[in-house]
């Protein structure tokens, strides 16, 4: 039986209490420029009896619909990212999650929240629609709830799974025209990104360490190549790392900037061997004194994630990079004696490769503040940085490059064209923890 003309389901009611809460803040503070009050409104969010309110149940459904664990992230913190989002949709035009207002506010309560709910916008925009997938080839993802922002993705081209974790998030003072140029305000974000290999692929699954591809095929995975929710806590952090992304977001500046590094070769070796338990219980070398363990092509599968996501975020919010900046810098390996101590060594052997790429977003019609940058002297700040400042600029690129060049894709500039349908639309998630 279809639906009564008029009657309002369970998801509209809470749709219009968010926007009914959303629109008294913005009435309340009388001549302050729309979307302003998001931020006292959320500031006051620990104290607000929104549960006493309103039935738990709705919020339960919605969290359910987003794929957020209300048992595992906590009532607060479940509510909180379900109160952005559903003010996120209910700003008109870019003042949601494709513009400033909220990005703004948000960024100056919890800078978590705010990337958080920043990816999170990017994926809900891309991952549901089936054109949208084409573009990324993201095939599936899942969000886990835990200490910090988690997510499992899936891509159409890779047999093995990634996670991209949020490390810790803060809020920095950035120059990019050198460090004693002023600067501004911006959401800095550390994300680790994992790669679990996928058994079947022996050459890349050979390239990962001993201990690695032991635990890759214990019970700590399940079927889908991620760890369980069991194995997840039992997996050494230094395991699967591929690569490191920082996200910095300025609303003052009105752009998101992207910075991966990674090894060319992610490599380390064990001086005195490595021994491990054997069948009969006595101790078996299975690596020689001096011999090579790791050999991961962390760049090439860093790079590959990183390219999607930029990809994502072009399309989800109709713009391209203003500039891209490929560099290098001395690599390192590492050592690993038989009490599992690490020491890192300058090697020429390895190169340590970045990627960076500033990223204009679209302007907030409802504020006057956006201020243009130098992107010239941009670019020639970038080696001012303290992190950077050992490396060596190899390229940079400002507009869809007229031939091919390593490591940088052309679809970063063509993705603002392109439509994305709301036909075939799907949940695109193969598990939930």
């Amino acid at each position: 039986m279809g639906k009564k003309a008029g009657a309002m389901s369970r998801r509209g009611f809470f749709n219009g209490l968010i926007r009914d809460a959303l629109n008294w803040t913005l009435e309340s503070e009388n001549d302050r420029a729309r979307g302003e009050g998001i931020e006292d409104y959320l500031s006051s969010f620990d104290s607000l009896p929104i549960l006493g309110t309103y039935p738990k149940e709705l919020f339960e459904d919605e969290a359910r619909r987003l794929g957020i664990d209300f048992s595992q992230c906590g009532e607060e913190e479940a509510i909180r990212r379900i109160v952005t989002n559903r003010m996120n949709d209910n700003l008109p035009g870019d003042a949601a999650v494709h513009g400033g207002p909220v990005l703004e506010s948000v960024a100056n309560v919890d800078p978590v929240t705010t990337l958080h709910n920043y990816l999170e916008g990017v994926f809900r925009t891309t991952i549901p629609n089936e054109s949208a997938r084409k573009w990324t080839g993201i095939r599936a993802i899942s969000e886990m709830c835990g200490n910090s922002p988690l997510w499992y993705l899936w891509f159409e081209d890779k047999g093995g799974a990634y996670s991209l974790e949020l490390a810790e998030a803060s809020v920095e003072r950035l120059a990019p025209d050198g460090e004693n140029a002023g600067g501004f305000d911006a959401i800095l974000g550390h994300f680790r990104i994992r790669y679990f290999p996928d058994t079947e692929d022996e050459n890349l699954f050979n390239d990962f360490s001993i201990h690695e591809q032991a635990v890759r095929t214990s019970e700590l995975f399940d079927p889908t190549g991620t760890p369980s929710f069991e194995g997840s806590g039992r997996i050494h952090e230094s395991h699967f790392l591929v690569g490191t992304m920082y996200i910095a977001v300025s609303a003052e500046k009105n752009f998101l900037e992207v910075f991966l590094e990674a090894p060319d070769r992610s490599r380390t070796y064990h001086p005195e061997g490595l021994f491990m338990d054997g069948k009969d219980g006595a101790l078996a070398e299975v690596l020689a004194q001096g011999e090579r363990d790791r050999n991961v092509p962390a760049w090439a599968l860093s790079w590959f994630l990183v390219d999607k996501l930029i990809i994502a975020i072009c399309l989800a919010r109709k713009t391209a990079p203003s500039r891209i900046a490929l560099l290098e810098k001395p690599g390192a390996v590492f050592y690993i004696d038989k009490e599992n101590r690490i020491v890192e060594r300058r090697s020429l052997e390895v190169r340590q490769r970045c990627l960076l790429g500033y990223i204009p977003l679209t302007a907030n019609p409802h504020s006057d503040k956006i201020i243009s940058i130098d992107l010239d002297g941009y670019g020639k700040g970038l080696l001012e940085r303290g992190h950077l400042r050992e490396a060596k600029l190899v390229h940079m690129q400002a507009e869809v490059p007229a031939e091919k060049i390593e490591w940088i894709d052309p679809e970063w500039w063509h993705a603002r064209d392109r439509e994305i349908s709301t036909e075939g639309m799907t949940c695109g998630c193969l598990h939930d923890e």
